[in-house]
């Protein structure tokens, strides 16, 4: 199978193709009536805010009073927003964060990410869930994530995993141009309008593809299809699995990959303007203990972090002890916002590990009927709570949850 010819077949049967009036690209991607597509550029950059957190690695190790906290706590903003690294800091330490603050440029480009992603998957058949195309790609597509990515690597295997520096940025507003023009057969106004919408401006002042954008991480694997391709049938000829997440680039093989493959794979890399963290590069033995995309394998078994174990079991015997003493709703909410956040963990754990201890299985299997999923907020960034919740049909729904709650453990009852 040769998967340059598929994607640019698919990309010829994608709705992007050669359409260049602007009226059927605003009806396509929902965009509104009084936004001009042809000077998207200079208001482009007030539709986003822009700031930076500290990553996790970065944070001072915390106490185990601290993790306490951080286990149970139910708040979303947890990071200190900064609207621009401290002077004198490493800037690596910090993750800049760009979000949208236009409702229909969102829809417009979950939208346009949809159309996209169609092209990295098979064709559509009513009742049969869509597959990808890509085989080693487990990022940017449906039925595959960071477990699937790992477990491409599980038995006694060697491993050796790189991190593709600044991923995301390396695909400029130009790149993106050239890419939709001569791949999508599209006009130069075209082109540049789609380029406009999928970048935001960086710190140096050029424009390049946006961290956090719907349709990012789509468009970073399909502007490097070829370069990918090439890497995944390399590994082919010399008996070596592959796969990708986003950034991460992993190989595995059952004998010693040579170094000569190593060499030749930084040689490709670099000659196509990319460049590989060095601090991130990891050449595992076949019996060690591998760490892939947050997963480790060891042998044939897949694993979570020892700490998301501890989590886990943290929130278990809080809300263990607390659930059965609700006696208001502000109190079922605190806990329902926990519970949330603990099955959570229990499906990640699940999905990892195959499995998790019966006391789980049976704390959620008598509970969980008691904290419905799916409920639509009116403020997506703060917790469920009284005058957050969006529509009265929910509200209803809450509703009968805390009652029948509240009359297993035989309290009385207040409303929403």
């Amino acid at each position: 199978m040769d998967l340059d010819k598929l994607i640019e077949q698919k990309i010829r049967e994608s709705r992007l193709y050669g359409v260049t009036k602007p009226l059927v690209i605003k009806d396509m991607l929902k965009i509104l009536d009084d936004v001009n597509i042809k000077n998207l550029d200079k208001f482009i950059d007030s539709y986003y805010d822009t700031f930076y957190i500290k990553k996790e690695w970065a944070k001072e190790n915390p106490s185990k009073e601290q993790k306490y906290r951080d286990f149970l706590n139910i708040e979303k903003e947890l990071s200190e927003r900064l609207t621009r690294i401290p002077e004198n800091e490493d800037s690596t330490r910090y993750r800049k964060i760009v979000t949208i603050n236009q409702e229909w440029l969102k829809k417009s480009q979950k939208k346009f990410n949809k159309i996209l992603m169609n092209i990295l998957l098979d064709k559509k058949i009513r009742g049969i869930k869509q597959k990808s195309v890509i085989p080693y790609l487990h990022s940017a597509v449906k039925q595959r994530s960071y477990h699937t990515n790992a477990q491409v690597h599980i038995g006694d295997k060697y491993v050796f995993a790189i991190d593709l520096k600044d991923f995301y940025p390396s695909v400029t507003k130009y790149k993106l141009y050239l890419f939709f023009k001569d791949k999508f057969n599209l006009s130069s106004d075209a082109a540049m309008f789609y380029a406009v919408l999928s970048t935001c401006k960086s710190d140096d002042g050029s424009y390049r593809l946006g961290q956090g954008l719907s349709q990012s991480s789509t468009l970073a694997f399909l502007v490097n299809y070829s370069l990918f391709n090439y890497l995944y049938n390399l590994s082919k000829e010399n008996n070596i699995d592959m796969s990708i997440y986003v950034d991460d680039v992993v190989f595995s093989c059952k004998d010693e990959i040579p170094q000569s493959f190593i060499d030749r794979l930084f040689g490709i890399i670099k000659g196509n303007d990319m460049l590989i963290k060095r601090q991130k590069v990891h050449n595992y033995k076949r019996e060690s203990v591998k760490k892939i995309t947050g997963v480790y394998i060891n042998g044939n078994k897949t694993r979570v972090a020892n700490n998301k174990h501890f989590e886990f079991h943290i929130q278990y015997k809080y809300l263990r002890d607390k659930i059965k003493n609700i006696n208001n709703l502000d109190e079922y909410f605190k806990i329902y916002n926990l519970y949330l956040k603990f099955f959570g963990n229990y499906q990640h754990i699940k999905m990892v590990e195959g499995r998790v201890h019966d006391r789980y299985e049976r704390f959620i299997k008598e509970y969980d009927e008691y904290f419905p999923k799916g409920i639509n907020k009116k403020q997506k960034n703060s917790n469920y709570q009284k005058g957050n919740i969006k529509n009265i049909d929910d509200s209803n729904k809450i509703n009968k949850c805390y009652q029948k709650l509240l009359n297993k453990n035989k309290i009385t009852i207040d409303v929403l």
